[in-house]
């Protein structure tokens, strides 16, 4: 499979308690997102949703809010993961800095607890 993402993509779950949910409008359920990056997510959950659909949602950041966005149903991963890609389309300009700080921080993180393994399995 060729990989066209523009952006690093961060698989989040490796830290659990910084991965945001998001909240569909109209459904009470937040749902895990699995990976990010500057342009996209992984929702695990939903896939009542067709391709090239557009959504609202609010994405909900642990620690610091929700931020409101419209994203683009990209692709559906109907095996054992269960979830959808989506391709953002829009952020208010106000929240633009907020997730670029937040995404920045889960790349770094992520580096930072692989180095920390890295360490650790040296010293086994």
């Amino acid at each position: 499979m060729i990989d066209h993402r523009k952006f690093k993509r961060t698989n989040i779950e490796v830290l659990a308690n910084l991965a945001p949910r998001v909240h569909f409008l109209g459904d009470p359920s937040p749902y895990q997102v699995l990976n990010l990056s500057f342009a996209g997510l992984f929702i695990k959950g939903p896939t009542n949703y067709k391709r090239g659909e557009v959504l609202d949602i609010e994405l909900e950041i642990p620690a610091i809010g929700k931020i409101p966005m419209s994203i683009e149903v990209v692709w559906i991963d109907a095996s054992e993961r269960k979830g959808i890609g989506v391709e953002i389309l829009e952020i208010p300009e106000e929240y633009k800095k907020i997730w670029a700080y937040f995404v920045k921080a889960c790349h770094a993180l992520l580096e930072a607890k692989e180095e920390y393994q890295r360490i650790q399995a040296k010293s086994e």
